[in-house]
């Protein structure tokens, strides 16, 4: 399935890393490409909508501020005015995520702790790169990492989460009390379920994938949950166009739409039944609608019926390729 993007579990993406690092990976050397993957995505964005170069960065305890540090110097070394929001103390920050922060500090980055709830937050400026939690994180978010994230929801900054928003649950797309809204979602080597699930779809904002180097040989290990189709496995699945094709071969779709105080359900489906590719839309509509479908499409044929006279409708669904039709909340339904 070449032209579809396998989605995993946040716990089943975990074990293959760990399986990965355990036969011999440098769980460092994955930082690092993750890292300049996420300031390369924001570059990339900034060189097309720029924001005065300033990029606000928030950084947890655990690896995914590791990952977020590592994309701020680079983005500083690109240039970029870059400040760092740093959840917690230095000496409960995970071992690598002690290593990036001190290597920011050294090339001149500025970082901001935010040890308790009297240090406040400082304004945001430019976009901003969410690495407050990772796909790890299950539960609510609570206290200063939940006023870190309201804070970020509260800005007008374009955002980037790295791997997940903050405050999502990756298995289940759950929301336990708040979670960032981002704007990208810059997921790791492959999207989680839940992304799909739940809240998941309202918080990750367009996907950008980034890979980290993770062997193929332990990707191809992570068990699939899903399957995301991509532009080109959805034009796998349509049927190619012939240029001399009738409408008929394009598909012939009979409606009919039985509730004369709700035209909109008729003239939706209709108009996705165009949009979809059919050749032929025939609208059977009950007496008196005429003037609430007139802004249906012009290509929708409309003609009317009752229940005296059904023998138009019967002569023509011999004839369509398919079917809809709408309850009619009066006299019963098809």
């Amino acid at each position: 399935m070449t032209s579809f993007i396998r989605v995993v579990t946040a716990d089943e993406m975990a074990r293959v890393e760990k399986l990965s690092v355990e036969a011999g990976s440098s769980e460092a050397a994955f930082m690092e490409k993750a890292g300049i993957g996420v300031a390369n995505a924001v570059a990339d964005f900034l060189a097309i909508h720029p924001q005065n170069k300033q990029v606000t960065v928030f950084a947890g305890k655990g690896n995914n501020g590791a990952d977020a540090y590592v994309a701020a110097v680079h983005l500083l070394q690109k240039g970029y005015d870059v400040e760092v929001y740093q959840l917690y103390g230095y000496d409960v920050c995970s071992p690598l995520g002690q290593v990036q922060s001190d290597r920011f500090a050294k090339i001149g980055g500025v970082i901001h702790p935010l040890q308790n709830h009297n240090d406040g937050l400082l304004a945001i400026k430019g976009v901003v790169i969410d690495g407050l939690v990772g796909t790890g994180f299950k539960g609510k978010a609570t206290e200063l990492l939940a006023e870190a994230i309201e804070k970020i929801n509260a800005s007008t900054a374009t955002i980037f989460s790295i791997d997940i928003p903050s405050g999502l649950c990756g298995n289940t797309g759950a929301v336990g009390s708040v979670a960032v809204g981002a704007d990208f979602t810059i997921y790791l080597e492959l999207p989680k379920l839940g992304f799909f699930l739940d809240k998941g779809w309202d918080h990750v904002g367009k996907l950008i994938a980034v890979s980290f180097g993770l062997p193929k040989t332990f990707l191809q290990q992570a068990k699939v949950s899903a399957y995301l189709a991509t532009e080109l496995a959805m034009k796998e699945w349509l049927p190619p166009v012939k240029r001399t094709r009738h409408k008929y071969d394009a598909g012939y779709v009979l409606a009919i739409a039985g509730s004369e105080s709700m035209p909109g359900a008729a003239i939706l489906s209709s108009s996705a039944t165009l949009h979809a590719g059919a050749g032929m839309v025939r609208l059977y509509h009950p007496l008196g609608m005429e003037e609430s479908l007139s802004s249906s499409p012009p290509e929708v044929i409309k003609e009317e019926w009752d229940f005296e006279n059904l023998d138009s409708i019967s002569s023509q669904v011999t004839k369509a390729a398919s079917l809809l039709s709408k309850e009619n909340a009066k006299n019963g339904s098809f």
